[in-house]
């Protein structure tokens, strides 16, 4: 949809012109468009209208071209991204500027820009934080504890007897307890804190802004990996199929064996923190599953 505007004295913008798809893009009439240029201002989501306003304001300060993408939601409820791009033209010759622009409907990319998103930073299963995106949030927590000085936690989990689950009633009803488990991890931890998945039967779970005391830390971060071990050592409900057809359940215990390590600050790289956790969930099979261990220090030698 085409326009042009003009600032006025006042500081409100007045429309001189908008296109026949005023419509079809923004589910409002050309003349009341027209008539109120700040129809469309209640449209934009609130979260989306701040930053729109402010990057307007600081492009008709300087008299420079913009663009920007905002979600709007129509008056049928249908919400949509919509790119707007305006430009100022040359002054006439009583020194008012006419600015042009268009919008579009940019909803379709936006979704492929999501779905690319979703494929590079997050597991297709479980849609957990992948390992990529895992050591972005690790970093983050690690500066931020450089600053606070609060510690964090990172645990690494493999479900035991995981394989027989596979090997017996397929690979539908493995994906399906993985499912399951990611979803109990999840409510195991607080908002704050990150659930990833390695892949297979790997699960990773970040801990942020714990204590400044680092045997509250440890007291801390052994509370929520007992209750993790809790949660996964519960029987999982599976449906069993078989070429298309339901079987019926079967009830599985899966457990899981836990390796932890306590970081603070950027002392310890992200890759020596993974591999002391890792190091400590072995010794955790090693003493007969279902259990935790800890690093016994935060330089990954485990």
């Amino acid at each position: 949809m085409l326009y042009e505007y003009v600032m006025a004295p006042n500081g409100r913008r007045e429309l001189l012109f908008v296109g026949s798809n005023c419509q079809e893009l923004l589910e409002l009439e050309e003349k009341d468009f027209l008539a109120d240029a700040t129809l469309f201002a209640a449209l934009v989501l609130e979260e989306d209208l701040q930053r729109l306003i402010a990057e307007d304001v600081a492009a008709n300060l300087e008299g420079v071209a913009f663009t920007s993408e905002v979600r709007i939601q129509t008056s049928s409820g249908r919400r949509k991204w919509v790119q707007l791009s305006s430009r100022p033209n040359p002054p006439t010759d009583s020194g008012t500027v006419v600015w042009s622009g268009f919008m579009l409907d940019v909803t379709e990319r936006k979704l492929v820009e999501e779905q690319v998103r979703q494929l590079a930073l997050f597991d297709p299963l479980t849609s957990l934080p992948n390992r990529r995106l895992l050591n972005d949030r690790l970093l983050q927590a690690m500066s931020a504890s450089d600053r606070s000085g609060a510690q964090g936690a990172l645990m690494v989990l493999d479900l035991d007897n995981f394989k027989i689950i596979n090997d017996k009633y397929g690979h539908l009803a493995g994906d399906e307890l993985l499912i399951e488990a990611a979803a109990r991890l999840k409510r195991s931890v607080r908002a704050m804190d990150t659930v990833g998945r390695f892949g297979g039967d790997e699960f990773v779970v970040m801990l942020s802004e714990l204590s400044l005391d680092a045997a509250d830390s440890m007291q801390q971060a052994s509370a929520v990996a007992e209750k993790i071990r809790s949660a996964l050592a519960e029987p999982f409900l599976l449906q069993v199929t078989e070429t298309g057809q339901a079987l019926g359940t079967v009830q599985h215990r899966c457990g899981a064996s836990i390796g932890a390590i306590l970081f603070s600050g950027l002392a310890v790289d992200q890759d020596s923190l993974i591999k002391g956790a890792d190091a400590a969930m072995y010794r955790a099979k090693a003493a007969g599953r279902n259990q935790v261990r800890f690093c016994a220090a935060s330089n990954g030698s485990g």
